[in-house]
């Protein structure tokens, strides 16, 4: 196997949730090529459910091999959100900016900016930049998805509510954005 099939594997192990193949798969196939920037990110992102402490070190060491890998750059953000580092998470993301020029990127940039942004307590950059990405992308569910749960958290309930509406309207499953109604009403 050389590393363009073993990146084929790890992703489709990956998407397929395989959660503990793709551990001991991504292990293996780093150990192999430990050159390989993507394959180190499949692992790092193996090790977030697993061993999440070991995390950190994979991505960075992905980042290392192509440190202006935007797209890479946002998945290490994102990570490290994920991982409570929002100091890194905010390093990579500036770093990703910095490179990136696809739209898709740039929303997913714009609602994890948000997201850091509310971790933070700047609520007012925050819902700029959730709501511009939920405006740029309404079929994103997870982008109505979490500008509605921060409308909620800071009491704009009605608000919240109308974002729901307006995400059930491009969500091919809507039972996530219904399970939030719920918990709201």
């Amino acid at each position: 196997m050389n590393a363009e099939q073993a990146r084929e594997t790890a992703q489709r192990l990956l998407t397929s949730r395989r959660d503990a193949e793709l551990l001991e798969f991504s292990a293996s196939a780093v150990e192999q090529f430990p050159q390989d920037a993507e394959l180190r990110m499949i692992y790092a992102t193996a090790l977030m459910k697993f061993r999440p402490a070991e995390a950190p070190e994979q991505i960075e060491a992905s980042i290392a091999l192509e440190p202006d890998h935007p797209w890479r750059l946002f998945r290490a953000a994102s990570l490290s959100f994920f991982l409570g580092d929002y100091a890194a998470s905010r390093a990579y993301l500036e770093r990703a900016y910095r490179g990136g020029s696809d739209p898709t990127l740039l929303r997913e940039l714009i609602h994890l900016g948000g997201r850091l942004a509310a971790v933070a307590g700047d609520d007012e950059l925050a819902e700029e930049a959730l709501r511009s990405a939920f405006e740029l992308e309404p079929q994103d569910l997870v982008f109505g998805r979490d500008l509605a749960r921060f409308l909620a958290e800071r009491g704009r309930i009605d608000e919240a509510l109308i974002v729901i509406d307006r995400a059930q309207e491009f969500a091919i499953d809507t039972s996530e954005l219904a399970r939030l109604r719920d918990e709201l009403c």
